[in-house]
């Protein structure tokens, strides 16, 4: 992404410095160079009213192209500073050594992400579409369930999520839940996290299966884990046949007023810096909306843990 514009700024900038430079000869070199910039400027505002060049950022992260663009400005700034400035003591080799490290170690960790977004998440996605309609023909070809579930192993690990549940157990729903909540803990970076669980499952709900009941814990539990909580995350489910109810409740720090207005929308996440963010909530609001349900959000003061808590719940009636 970041040679794409870099090309096309060059590519724009190059012929409008030639034009210029032929048509006035006698013109000042910073002129020529302002009226370079003004020409390239105007010429790529035009481009991109014809051309939706923003869909290009929305491939990645805009912090990410940010955080590129500063480390590689950096360590142009540096490389041209120490050439012309540079002095052959050991003091000034060590700090120029220890300012370009720290800058390419920055620069290599952004690249890194920005792989990661652009190529194996999209290689996942594509797999998964092709492996499920896969898994979909398979589970209808065969009736013994022992070899459904090699199958369904099979994928899980083509696709590289590992999943060692210590106990599932058949029609004990509310057991399996305990071993969903389970793995997902020790599955995350912060096994120490203590959960407090009260999980009242009494019969199937008409409207919701069990493994959608399952997506939906499993989104709020990632967004609680990974919101930076230091606190017991509170978990709350209740499945009757006519109704479902899930609470997931964790220690909140308010980045603004607008939180509640923001928590739903793409790319807008309550969760730490570093992990995927901005797309969990959101695509679970629109499973939510396609049952009929409602998300109702909550921040109160939790006296046994003595600090405010948000409240996320799932209430889908049928």
């Amino acid at each position: 992404m970041y040679a794409i514009i870099f090309l096309f700024m060059v590519v724009t900038q190059a012929p409008s410095l030639l034009l210029i430079s032929s048509l006035g000869p006698g013109i000042n070199q910073g002129v020529t160079h302002l009226l370079t910039q003004i020409m390239a400027t105007v010429i790529i505002l035009s481009i991109s009213a014809k051309v939706p060049l923003y869909k290009f950022f929305n491939k990645i992260e805009r912090e990410l192209l940010l955080k590129l663009l500063i480390f590689s400005v950096a360590g142009i700034i540096l490389s041209i500073f120490f050439y012309y400035n540079f002095q052959y003591t050991t003091s000034y080799v060590v700090y120029f050594v220890l300012v370009i490290l720290i800058v390419l170690i920055g620069l290599y960790q952004t690249l890194k992400k920005i792989f990661f977004y652009t190529n194996k998440v999209p290689m996942q996605l594509h797999d998964i579409k092709n492996m499920l309609m896969g898994m979909y023909i398979s589970l209808y070809n065969t009736s013994d369930i022992s070899e459904a579930r090699k199958e369904m192993d099979k994928v899980l690990d083509l696709i590289g999520i590992s999943i060692s549940m210590e106990k599932v157990d058949i029609n004990d729903y509310r057991e399996n839940i305990l071993s969903f909540i389970d793995q997902k803990k020790s599955s995350s970076a912060k096994k120490e996290l203590p959960f407090i669980c009260n999980i009242c499952y009494y019969e199937h709900n008409t409207k919701v299966s069990f493994s959608v009941i399952l997506y939906i814990l499993g989104v709020l539990l990632d967004n609680a884990i990974e919101s930076g909580t230091r606190k017991a995350i509170i978990i709350d489910i209740s499945v009757i046949e006519e109704s479902l109810y899930i609470s997931v409740a964790n220690e909140y720090r308010g980045k603004s007023g607008d939180d509640f207005n923001k928590m739903f929308q793409e790319k807008y996440s309550t969760k730490e810096e570093g992990h995927s963010r901005g797309y969990g909530l959101p695509n679970l609001s629109k499973v939510v909306s396609d049952y009929g349900g409602e998300i109702l959000l909550k921040e109160e003061y939790n006296k046994e843990q003595n600090c405010n808590y948000l409240i996320i719940t799932i209430v889908i009636r049928a």
